[in-house]
């Protein structure tokens, strides 16, 4: 898993990404964090995802937290991370190396939206969710 924590986060530093969102984080974001900013995490129906096996597939999600309260904006956020397939941007036209693996799909199954109140702030987050498969490397 630390492989493809190392990819996802070099994806994304390497990504027009980097400009506008504060940064990326696994699992949960640090205290200090400024919006808006990305977390990711492995939500899998698996109960050990331990990347044994020849083949793993899993669930990777995306949460980006912003406190703007613009529709437009929201849709920036999320073109950002979704990408654009003629530039290669973002993660749906993902090719990036996880080491000791093929990566031989990232694809999105799912978007959703979420409100709620932090310190008295309205917090909007954007899920997106993404089947992954790997294949270990002989």
């Amino acid at each position: 898993m630390i492989a493809l924590n190392k990819a996802i986060v070099s994806r994304f530093s390497g990504d027009s990404m980097s400009n506008v969102f504060t940064g990326i984080y696994f699992m949960e974001a640090k205290p200090s964090a400024v919006y808006p900013y990305v977390v990711f995490s492995y939500p899998s129906q698996k109960h050990d995802l331990s990347f044994t096996q020849r083949f793993e597939e899993f669930l990777v999600q995306f949460d980006i937290f912003t406190d703007e309260s613009s529709a437009e904006v929201y849709g920036e956020y999320y073109n950002l991370l979704v990408g654009d397939e003629n530039l290669q941007t973002g993660f749906d036209y993902a090719e990036f190396d996880v080491e000791g693996y093929d990566l031989l799909g990232f694809e999105r199954i799912n978007i959703l939206q979420s409100k709620f109140f932090e310190e008295n702030k309205s917090v909007v987050c954007i899920t997106v969710t993404y089947k992954c498969l790997l294949e270990k490397q002989s």
